[in-house]
């Protein structure tokens, strides 16, 4: 279901036209061993993984924890993951 919200939130970016605006915005990446570890003790699952076709040969990644609602969405490239989004589901 999320890689079907994904790829129509993609395919509708892509297809309306609107000025780009571009913007430099810090992230943190660590190697790949460092972020396995965190993962690994957040108890996240991950969830989808898809080639990110916004940027060359980098993979988009997201993990969750279905029990404690974490979430983390990571841009990996080598051996370097970036954290691009991280938060924690609310319950309703």
């Amino acid at each position: 279901m999320l890689k079907l919200i994904l790829y129509s939130f993609l395919s509708i970016s892509l297809c309306c036209s609107a000025e780009v605006i571009t913007a430099n915005k810090p992230v943190n990446c660590y190697n790949v061993e460092d972020v396995a570890k965190e993962i690994k003790k957040l108890k996240e699952e991950l969830v989808f993984s898809d080639f990110n076709i916004m940027t060359d040969d980098s993979t988009i990644l997201f993990f969750k924890n279905e029990v404690t609602g974490t979430w983390t969405l990571f841009e990996a490239k080598d051996a370097i993951m970036c954290v691009l989004a991280y938060g924690k589901q609310n319950k309703l």
